[in-house]
């Protein structure tokens, strides 16, 4: 009967009666092993090393150049003013400058982030911003420090993890043991 439900050639027994299967019969107790979970460790440290860390800081207004990623925190007279074009209540507007003259900004928007703390994101449609209405102008400028900070809690979450999971192997097979295990020679 356990023959039938069992075919022999994938199946064995050992000592303890219970069935394992053979190297012939497939992949062994542990199931299909997923060599792309080792990826995902390299991948995540890989975004943190492409995406860095950036940091907005002011910038002289006189300095600024077409193709800058600027933050644009708007006055009480701008978020009046540009209430139809924005939205009610902005607080900033992130985007790229394509052009300055001596009473306005050129902006492709990406971010509009409002007073009560949510934002929507643009898709790079052109505003052009009153120099009057803006209060303050902060540059985005990669940040070295952050960055290194996020690299090394990152490396040290992926350390932690493939630590954990064991999913360096130590070199030692898979050995099985045989039960009774004493000293040999019949002793």
């Amino acid at each position: 009967m356990g023959a039938a439900l069992f075919p022999v050639s994938r199946l064995s027994g050992d000592a303890s009666g219970s069935l394992a299967r053979t190297s012939a019969g497939g992949p062994g107790p542990r199931g299909r092993r997923r060599p792309w979970l080792r990826l995902v460790p390299l991948v995540a440290l890989g975004s943190l090393l492409f995406s860095g860390c950036y940091t907005y800081v002011p910038s002289d207004a006189a300095r600024l150049d077409p193709g800058s990623q600027l933050e644009f925190e708007l006055n009480d007279q701008g978020r009046v003013a540009m209430d139809e074009r924005l939205g009610p209540e902005v607080a900033t507007v992130d985007g790229t400058l394509v052009a300055v003259t001596d009473s306005q900004y050129g902006v492709r928007v990406a971010r509009v982030r409002y007073l009560d703390g949510t934002s929507s994101a643009w898709g790079g449609e052109k505003v052009d911003l009153q120099q009057q209405y803006v209060k303050r102008v902060l540059e985005r400028k990669f940040s070295k420090g952050r960055t290194l900070v996020a690299i090394g809690s990152g490396a040290a979450a992926i350390g932690a993890f493939i630590a954990t999971r064991s999913l360096i192997g130590n070199g030692t097979g898979n050995q099985t043991t045989k039960p009774g295990g004493g000293p040999g020679n019949g002793q």
